[in-house]
């Protein structure tokens, strides 16, 4: 019995056909991650254009002006836009699926 049991559980298991359910899952999970990504975009871009409008026309818009006339501004303001270039430029990590 032990045996018989032994052996049947050392079998591989038959396939079980999916008709192209694994595919099509995966293509609609990239396409929710795309459509979030796009959203958060327009939410970021919403955001600065928001900024840019409004902030000349407040005392923190007053105060930021000031200093990016002088030349520790100017300095901060190219390391601050260079980190925002190498940050939205760095490699992410390829996707990974577990597979079975």
């Amino acid at each position: 019995m032990t045996d018989d049991l032994g052996h049947l559980l050392n079998q591989p298991l038959a396939e079980i056909p999916d008709n192209g359910f694994s595919g099509r899952t995966m293509a609609l999970v990239e396409l929710q991650q795309l459509r979030r990504s796009r959203l958060r975009t327009e939410v970021y871009v919403g955001l600065v254009i928001l900024a840019v409008m409004v902030l000349p026309f407040t005392p923190l818009g007053a105060a930021l002006s000031a200093v990016a006339f002088t030349r520790t501004g100017i300095a901060l303001i190219g390391l601050a836009a260079a980190a925002v270039i190498l940050v939205s430029q760095r490699k992410r990590p390829a996707k990974t699926y577990l597979t079975v």
